[in-house]
């Protein structure tokens, strides 16, 4: 009789053990990911912000890939319509690798395309009728600082002074070869923090960032400093949302992030 009881026992232990391990699965099966805050700067591709300039026209910049270098995020930037052959428009980064301290941007693409396009400007008229080919001297640019991590009301940074040598070949004949040498330098500081109403809606804890590029250039013994300022309101796990240069205004109107998860 007690052998009896002992087996039933085990029996419905083993029914309950069954349930209970079922349960847990199930529960394990549904358990939805959680959905986290946005990074400092918002990352995860997708993600769009739309712009509207002073007059009238609009542009997106939108994340469309993201990856890991080094342990740090880097994501690439895309815009549309695609950006136009400004002279310099270093706060508006194809790229930008993120680390535990910056967000960091290449610069290598803007400085050439302004050697390559805007420097050729300066010497037309010395040089008119004559095509004219640059040739710039290998280098290997570091990377700015777009902004510190977190960013605070005395935020202050600047960059490295980027020195570029080349020559501006006539005619495509080695004979014919004038020599150049440029600098660029971009330094920012946080001149205000508050709030801001915009089109895309009122935000508190608004950075108002300023930044100032010096493009100095050596021609024919002769140095000239040209300065560009441009000024961004940043909205931490927000991003970007007012642009002002001397084209005038861009204010952010709508903007769409991807939703995080933890993994």
């Amino acid at each position: 009789m007690k052998s009896s009881i002992t087996e039933e026992l085990k029996y419905y232990l083993l029914i309950l053990f069954s349930i209970l391990m079922f349960s847990a699965c199930s529960s394990d099966d549904n358990t939805e990911p959680i959905e986290l805050k946005p990074n400092y700067f918002p990352d995860t591709v997708g993600s769009s912000w739309v712009y509207q300039n002073s007059d009238g026209s609009k542009w997106t910049q939108e994340v469309t890939d993201q990856d890991i270098i080094d342990t740090n995020r880097q994501v690439t930037l895309n815009y549309i319509p695609p950006l136009p052959n400004k002279a310099i428009d270093f706060i508006k980064p194809t790229s930008i690798q993120i680390t535990q301290e910056h967000l960091l941007y290449d610069v290598g693409d803007k400085i050439e395309h302004y050697l390559q396009t805007v420097l050729p400007t300066y010497v037309e008229d010395e040089f008119s009728g004559l095509d004219i080919r640059v040739e710039i001297e290998p280098i290997s640019y570091p990377k700015f600082t777009y902004l510190p991590i977190p960013l605070t009301q005395r935020s202050h940074w600047e960059n490295p002074i980027v020195n570029v040598s080349g020559n501006f070949f006539l005619q495509d004949l080695v004979l014919l070869q004038v020599p150049f040498d440029v600098s660029f330098s971009v330094q920012a500081d946080v001149i205000s923090m508050g709030l801001l109403e915009s089109p895309a809606g009122n935000f508190a804890d608004v950075y108002q960032i300023h930044y100032k590029t010096l493009i100095t250039h050596r021609l024919f013994s002769n140095e000239e400093t040209f300065q560009y300022n441009q000024t961004i309101w940043f909205v931490p796990h927000i991003g970007v949302v007012k642009i002002e240069d001397e084209n005038g205004v861009s204010e952010l109107i709508e903007y769409s992030i991807t939703p995080r998860f933890a993994e």
